[in-house]
């Protein structure tokens, strides 16, 4: 968690839990750094940690951040630290044999430079990233399976249950998870970002980094092979969009049949497909934009938003 009016405050940032923009639980903020009202119109969510302004819509985290507070990308990582509550203790669990508690691979980290530049140059902030999802580093010296690569938490009711490796370049396998015997719930039995969801709908992606490029409000299945597991999380929804690799034939298909068995329990299901292809881990901000209207806007509204879309939104 994050403790934005305690931040505010120490930055001289003017906030307000009762003005008469503000949405019950949110925090109205009275400068929006990117349309530069000073009307209160910038909000903030402290369940989702998004910032939105009525004027202009979403603003990312971190830039809003950054430009409220006046500190560099680095700096204002070091400052989020006093802010954060529910990190992970790696040094109190990392040598349990318990499976009550998580098992950490040896000397993780905070997120090393090359892993830092990676994310970086995939268009991602790494220290947002760092912050938001308390991602670590392994180097050479622990177990081989987990050498060089990110190391993702997946946290269930606060709790890291288990954990993916990420792998950067050329390593094999990309992705490593840690085996069901040493996680607390086997990671196949689990959503990734369900923690961030604060709502009633949901969109689903296949990956972590997926889930990263639009933010909470999304899940991912680690592939478009999902369990039954799964499938009983989403059923928590009322609306479960699915948004798997748009350019893949057998991902769309594997989409369509999650959708189908989402409607068959009753529940309103919709595969998601626009005019750009791709991953979703590079969209750019104006299709993550446009893909979170999902969340927001009403479904009919939505839908017919999509029929209607035009070329004009392009990788």
């Amino acid at each position: 968690m994050f403790d934005f009016k305690a931040f505010a405050e120490d930055y001289g940032i003017a906030v307000s839990s009762e003005h008469h923009h503000s949405t019950h639980g949110w925090v109205q903020v009275e400068y929006c750094p990117n349309c530069h009202s000073h009307s209160y119109r910038l909000g903030y969510n402290p369940k989702s940690h998004t910032f939105n302004c009525w004027k202009c819509g979403v603003i990312t985290f971190w830039f809003a951040l950054q430009e409220l507070s006046g500190l560099s990308s680095s700096d204002l990582a070091k400052a989020l630290k006093e802010y954060k509550t529910g990190d992970i203790d790696i040094d109190a669990v990392r040598h349990s044999k318990n499976v009550a508690s998580i098992v950490y691979p040896n000397n993780l980290k905070n997120l090393k430079k090359s892993h830092k530049r990676y994310l970086n140059e995939r268009n991602f902030n790494a220290e947002e990233i760092e912050f938001l999802y308390d991602i670590k580093s392994t180097g050479h010296d622990c177990e081989k399976q987990w050498q060089h690569r990110i190391v993702i938490p997946v946290k269930q009711k606060g709790k890291v249950v288990t954990l993916q490796g990420r792998a950067v370049g050329d390593k094999s396998p990309k992705y490593y998870n840690l085996p069901e015997n040493k996680s607390v719930v086997d990671l196949k039995n689990t959503l990734y970002g369900f923690d961030y969801v604060s709502g009633n709908r949901v969109i689903v992606v296949e990956g972590v980094f997926d889930m990263w490029r639009l933010g909470f409000g999304t899940v991912a299945t680690y592939g478009v092979q999902y369990t039954s597991a799964q499938i009983k999380m989403l059923l928590r929804f009322d609306r479960v969009y699915v948004l798997y690799d748009l350019d893949d034939s057998d991902a769309i298909e594997r989409a369509k049949k999650l959708v189908g068995t989402i409607n068959a329990h009753g529940k309103y299901g919709k595969v998601l497909q626009f005019d750009f292809d791709g991953d979703p881990a590079e969209f750019n901000q104006d299709q993550v934009n446009y893909v979170r209207r999902y969340l927001y806007e009403k479904k009919k509204k939505t839908d017919r938003k999509s029929k209607d879309q035009k070329s004009k939104i392009t990788l």
